[in-house]
């Protein structure tokens, strides 16, 4: 049996969250991210499954919304995003170590949710795991080649290079709307590698999931190739990557939820 509750906490229980758990909840727990502005169900109620699945395991799961986000309220003190988010996730482990008197915990987090889990990952001491969904990435060389080569083969490509070099598509192409574009300001290379060093050192242990979804990311050996000093996919490394080019970011495929799900679950009974 999985039991659903809802809790309010942090200060002035201004943060609003949903736990999970079963009937015999182990001492090690997990809590789920936001993602980017969407509150805690997460895409297509994806963290609404994944939490009872995990909570089936015997671990309970919290997944709650940071302040100014979903159902819960925002913080009236003078805190930078960063260091608002990092209080934020530290008042949900002070709330589920009361509730069960553990001090361990894993940390779940897609896209500016994976950000969100390294940063607080770097002074809590008792996080002890995290999976990042579509976490930071770095395009290179074999990553350009990765993305181009393909292109140069496909008639559509050189189609639509002839079509603007007609007077009525260079005019198209100017008056052309830009589309908004995205942008998640990863740290630089070299700190990204420190800081996850520092976590692995530690004792952390790690599981980064990509898809195609993104567009900094496209091949499989690339977070080893932006990462070198760093353990990947080795018997004994505390670091596991897996990158899947046909899943989208938001996992929207019904088939690749579940084989997301299933990754995380055999991933969590093999460090838990």
């Amino acid at each position: 049996m999985i039991r659903e509750s809802v809790h309010c906490f942090g200060p002035g229980d201004i943060l609003t969250g949903i736990l999970a758990q079963s009937e015999a909840p182990r001492s090690i727990s997990v809590v789920i991210l936001n993602s980017g502005l969407m509150h805690h169900v997460g895409p297509y109620r994806m963290f609404v499954d994944l939490s009872r699945e995990i909570a089936a395991q015997g671990m309970p799961v919290l997944r709650f919304d940071l302040s100014g986000l979903g159902d819960s309220l925002m913080r009236d003190d003078a805190l930078s995003e960063r260091d608002r988010i990092v209080a934020d996730i530290r008042a949900a482990l002070d709330f589920m170590e009361k509730q069960f008197n553990c001090r361990r915990f894993i940390l779940v987090g897609l896209c500016s949710g994976a950000d969100n889990a390294h940063w607080a990952a770097l002074d809590e001491k008792r996080i002890v795991g995290a999976v990042m969904m579509d976490g930071p990435g770095y395009p290179n060389a074999h990553f350009k080649l990765a993305h181009y080569l393909p292109r140069l083969f496909k008639w559509s490509t050189w189609r639509n290079k002839f079509r603007r070099l007609l007077p009525a598509g260079r005019e198209e192409a100017v008056q052309a709307p830009k589309p908004e574009v995205f942008v998640r300001p990863f740290p630089p290379r070299e700190q990204a590698e420190r800081e996850i060093g520092s976590m692995v050192a530690r004792g952390m242990k790690l599981l980064y999931l990509y898809t195609g979804g993104v567009d900094y990311f496209n091949h499989a050996s690339q977070f080893k190739e932006n990462f070198p000093s760093l353990s990947v996919n080795q018997p004994n490394s505390s670091i596991e990557v897996k990158f899947n080019r046909e899943y989208s970011h938001t996992y929207s495929d019904l088939r690749h939820r579940r084989q997301m799900f299933d990754s995380v679950l055999s991933w969590l009974q093999r460090i838990t």
